[in-house]
């Protein structure tokens, strides 16, 4: 019995603490730049998109 209720208290804590976050694709399409000049890993990010699909360029900074 201890174990059932332990159970729905955790289950019922989960529900109130779960919170759904929505975002549309476009909030994230457009041309990203790195803010760190010095960076030595992805400088920018292209993203856009066509329906539920997203494309996505990404160009680094390499160092030979």
């Amino acid at each position: 019995m201890k174990r059932a209720t332990l159970s729905a208290t955790l289950a019922f804590m989960f529900l109130l603490c779960h919170s759904l976050s929505y975002a549309a694709l476009n909030q994230f399409t457009g041309n990203w730049k790195n803010a760190d000049p010095n960076t030595s890993g992805i400088t920018t990010l292209v993203i856009s998109g066509s329906g539920n699909a997203l494309r996505l360029h990404a160009w680094g900074k390499c160092h030979p």
